[in-house]
């Protein structure tokens, strides 16, 4: 047996998706502060140079019910939270937050209501990060996918002050800036400014493509190829589905990929036109069409991953690039430059730069093939720390490449259920707390009643499950004998130890 990946390309594309256009109104009311009780402190750091009556925190939620310590949907400025903290401290109590964000912005406050503020036309510099708290697999990310503006760092902690994860940036917006133009970023289109005629953002080309190099020719340059991805789909309590899809692109880059899903049952054909690749790059969110009909990434199923996998094959400048045409080599490869055997500017530049100097998502699905984690679990933490960087970067940035920290505690072991699907049960168990790093060698043995147990040694791939949706499912060849069996999953280190 092998351990399966579970992909959750739905939930980041959803995630770029409310950083692109925000909540709708009708799904964020807004709430009267709660008093403190238990949760998730969040403390705000404010590192920006700023004074901390023009830097302002704001949080939002895309479902009810939503709770926390201060109101949702309006700003406050870090001196006013310092004075409700009591201390120097600036930080609030959250209880749950579904589909959120927390804004930083300068200068005055923002809200969400009636409309979140135009990416394209606000005078006000702003910066949202992504949460979701008060649910299983809960966390936090930054993201650049829609615009960049202000540089930040996000820790989760424990109760006494340990970082369990986090990700940041290494260089801020001086070298960003400098790096996007360098390659090829037209800033009279892509940078918008402040009142006062300073930067408010810099527009990615997931929101407009204008300012940043057409991918035409590089999309032109793959007819006659002939790519296959293997990957395979799930959701948390969902039997995954592993698939093998191939094509080949005709002279316009239109393709038609068709293959398995699962073993020996034949999908339908998906079809992308040509036309559409080179912005769909960009955006990672095009069209195409499935047995005939129109589909979309956020149909959340296999077939939305099979168009994953193509458009950020082509984002990371894989297809056509060193390591061949097939997803299997793609695995923790190096993206962009290092990934192509030429000299042309072959992927996303804009996602390149994002990719170099920080942990932030520079596209919708950045953690793709094993790429680095951009997520930090707060199941287990007590602390969520958010720092606001100033736009200077620290000397040596740039040989400094940021990195993912998260602490890993083995052996472990969680309750799981195994339930019959098909000829074969899946094993699904919370992982709490558990995150890992690339290369991780580890084992996971079951222990079901009435059955023989199984155990499943690999690598940890980031990009994988636990560190997505911090769950995981695993097969287990055997059906309960009543329909469902209960028991436990253990992970440990393997005797001796596998090499990555």
């Amino acid at each position: 047996m092998r351990m399966r990946i579970v992909a959750a390309i739905v939930a980041v594309a959803a995630i770029a998706s409310a950083c692109a256009n925000g909540p709708s109104d009708s799904a964020v009311r807004r709430v009267e502060a709660v008093g403190d009780s238990a949760g998730i402190t969040v403390e705000i750091v404010n590192s920006s140079g700023r004074d901390d009556s023009d830097v302002y925190v704001m949080i939002t939620a895309g479902e009810e019910p939503q709770e926390a310590s201060i109101e949702f949907d309006k700003g406050i400025s870090i001196e006013q939270l310092k004075a409700r903290s009591g201390n120097d401290t600036p930080t609030f109590q959250l209880q749950r937050a579904v589909a959120g964000e927390i804004w930083i912005s300068y200068d005055e406050a923002v809200s969400i209501t009636p409309a979140p503020p135009s990416i394209e036309l606000s005078k006000v510099r702003f910066q949202a990060a992504e949460l979701t708290y008060g649910i299983p697999n809960s966390g936090a990310n930054l993201t650049a996918v829609a615009y960049f503006a202000i540089p930040m760092d996000l820790a989760g902690l424990d109760a006494r002050g340990n970082v369990l994860s986090s990700v940041g940036f290494a260089c801020n917006t001086d070298v960003i800036d400098k790096e996007l133009k360098k390659a090829g970023a037209d800033f009279e289109r892509v940078e918008k400014k402040t009142s006062s005629g300073g930067l408010a953002r810099i527009i990615a080309p997931a929101t407009n493509d204008d300012g940043f190099p057409s991918l035409e020719d590089y999309v032109k340059s793959m007819a006659g190829q002939t790519i296959t991805t293997n990957n395979t789909f799930g959701l948390p309590n969902v039997p995954a589905e592993p698939y093998e899809y191939s094509g080949t692109f005709g002279p316009d880059g239109t393709i038609t990929m068709t293959g398995t899903i699962a073993p020996g049952t034949h999908g339908e054909p998906l079809v992308i036109e040509g036309s559409s690749l080179p912005e769909a790059i960009y955006t990672q969110n095009g069209k195409y069409t499935v047995g005939g009909k129109p589909g979309t990434v956020g149909d959340n199923d296999v077939y939305s991953s099979i168009y994953a996998d193509i458009v950020a094959g082509f984002n990371y400048g894989f297809w056509g690039g060193r390591y061949g045409d097939n997803s299997n080599d793609f695995k923790g490869a190096a993206p962009f430059a290092a990934a192509r055997s030429d000299d042309l500017p072959y992927y996303s530049t804009y996602a390149s730069v994002l990719d170099k100097y920080s942990n932030a998502y520079g596209a919708p699905f950045s953690d793709r093939f094993g790429q680095p984690a951009v997520f930090v679990p707060l199941d287990n933490a007590a602390k969520l720390r958010l720092e606001v960087l100033p736009d200077e970067s620290p000397a040596g940035c740039a040989e400094n490449p940021p990195t993912t920290t998260t602490t890993t505690t083995i052996p472990r072991t969680y309750s799981a259920t195994l339930a019959p699907s098909g000829i074969r049960g899946v094993a699904t168990a919370t992982a709490e707390g558990l995150s890992l790093s690339p290369g991780n060698c580890i084992q996971i043995s079951d222990a079901f009643d009435g059955l023989n147990p199984e155990t499943y040694n690999g690598v940890w791939e980031v990009g994988g499950f636990a560190d997505v949706t911090n769950a995981f499912s695993l097969e287990n060849p055997q059906n309960p004998p009543d329909g469902t069996a209960t028991g436990s999953l253990k992970v440990t280190s393997p005797t001796p130890p596998c090499k990555a």
